[in-house]
């Protein structure tokens, strides 16, 4: 288990995408171990510098372009909602960022589910993955729609 990261690197991050680094702080992400942004980490940081752990999020999932894994995403949203739970809004932005994460990923997740779970399915509709997914990618992009339009969702 890795040692929780030190506030001063956590605002090293946020630092680097508030003067414009973000592709820099979404490269390292990418190849980042989610327990780094694991539950317990940077707690007083997070919450004394709230607006500013808003942002970051926001825009580091917005430039990633659905590159981070999804362990990774889970983390830094829970930390998001839990930091921020003060906010009414703050569980629907995150909703609405988890629903854009997904909708971009479907066509790999449906692919890795056909190629990797299908064919050893004990399902008499072997198709049923794909289209389960399908219907989840629509649901996420209609509730993404939908939260983003509400005036709380900004």
């Amino acid at each position: 288990m890795r040692d929780e990261m030190p506030d001063e690197v956590l605002a090293g991050f946020v630092e680097r995408v508030e003067s414009g680094d973000v592709a820099g702080v979404v490269a390292h992400l990418i190849s980042a171990a989610p327990e780094d942004w694991g539950n317990g980490c940077n707690w007083d940081w997070k919450e004394a510098n709230g607006e500013r752990f808003d942002k970051f999020i926001q825009t580091v999932l917005a430039a990633s372009g659905a590159k981070l894994s999804p362990e990774l995403v889970s983390e830094l949203l829970g930390h998001y909602e839990t930091v921020l739970v003060d906010q009414p809004d703050a569980t629907d932005r995150g909703l609405v960022m988890f629903g854009r994460y997904l909708a971009a990923r479907v066509d790999e997740i449906t692919e890795y589910v056909t190629v990797n779970i299908v064919d050893v399915s004990k399902s008499p509709d072997a198709s049923w993955p794909t289209a389960d997914l399908e219907e989840i990618a629509r649901d996420s992009a209609k509730l993404s729609k939908r939260l983003s339009q509400r005036p709380t969702a900004n």
